[in-house]
């Protein structure tokens, strides 16, 4: 079988040589990036269709229009003209993101051909499995298909690979951390809304301690469901999420940040911590206020110095307080 297939494709090399191979619609001669390779052994001994891609391109068209502009039809002709093999689940398969034009669908849709797995099918293979032309209804593959709605099933079909690939794209920038934190199963977008939340919460109770962050943990995730219930329209989860949300948060006994403005909510801690930050208790605008806070200086002043100062300068200076009363201080009655 390896000899066959090597002799085969020495053969097609020497077709190619002779220059012997050229489209059958405008002559254009052999070039190999102007040509589709086919695998039908029904066309030529080349491995590539008669026409070229611009000729093919325009036969698609034309088949397109004629058939009221479906595209499914044309590419059935197509087929049925040059032998090649025709499948809905190849039809169906093929991403439409980057066509620019109705043209190029047909050269995508060769290009699949080319695969391993088609490339012996010819169109006999086709009508083996029941090959129709013009079918009511499209074949269901992977998913059901409505009579009459195979363009919009295709919007759909595509919208949807589109999403599946940002999604993954999203994904692949997930870090290790947050699925240690929160355990995997999650998406990129679950675990931002999870952070947001947790961030929003731990904010809002700055003096947190283990317990509640289990509690802090529980509510993220309460949270995320209850919002992907709400968007999904299931509103028994939503109203079940939200029950939850509300027991555990009570149980946790957190607060959110309109209730941490209060000033009689703050520990002594935090009151003095503030009362030092804004006014230090090291300085005073009135300098004398706590001068002699504990009284000594006036007791030395009044029992040591007013003595010492009468026995030097001979006066006879009283305490104000303590002392012995002359006649003259006496109280008449």
């Amino acid at each position: 079988m390896p000899k066959k297939k090597k002799r085969t494709s020495e053969m097609r090399q020497a077709a190619l040589k002779e220059n012997s191979h050229s489209c059958i619609l405008c002559g254009r001669p052999f070039s190999q990036p102007y040509f589709n390779k086919c695998g039908s052994p029904f066309i030529t001994g080349t491995g590539y269709l008669p026409v070229c891609k611009e000729c093919l391109k325009k036969l698609f068209y034309s088949y397109y229009m004629k058939y009221d502009m479906n595209e499914k039809k044309a590419v059935k002709r197509v087929c049925m003209l040059y032998g090649l093999y025709y499948s809905d689940r190849i039809f169906y398969a093929i991403d439409t993101e980057g066509v620019t034009s109705k043209e190029q669908f047909i050269t995508k849709y060769i290009r699949h051909l080319n695969l391993n797995r088609y490339i012996d099918k010819t169109f006999d293979d086709s009508l083996d499995e029941g090959f129709l032309f013009d079918d009511v209804r499209p074949e269901a593959v992977d998913v059901e298909i409505e009579r009459g709605d195979y363009l919009e099933w295709r919007k759909d079909r595509d919208e949807k690979n589109r999403e599946k690939r940002e999604r993954k794209k999203l994904n692949e920038k997930i870090k290790q951390k947050n699925r240690v934190f929160w355990g995997d199963g999650f998406d990129y977008v679950d675990y931002k809304a999870l952070d947001e939340h947790y961030d929003y919460l731990t904010e809002a109770n700055p003096n947190y301690d283990s317990n509640q962050e289990i509690f802090i943990k529980d509510l993220c995730v309460s949270k995320m469901l209850k919002d992907k219930a709400a968007a999904n329209g299931d509103i028994d989860g939503f109203k079940k999420l939200s029950e939850l949300y509300r027991s555990t948060f009570k149980q946790a006994g957190l607060k959110t940040i309109d209730d941490v403005s209060g000033a009689e909510d703050f520990s002594i801690g935090v009151n003095l911590r503030r009362i030092e930050q804004y006014t230090p208790a090291e300085f005073y605008k009135d300098k004398n206020l706590y001068k002699d806070f504990d009284g000594l200086g006036d007791y030395f002043d009044r029992f040591v110095l007013r003595p010492l100062r009468n026995l030097q300068h001979g006066t006879t200076d009283r305490d104000k307080e303590y002392y012995v009363k002359d006649e003259g201080d006496l109280d008449v009655e």
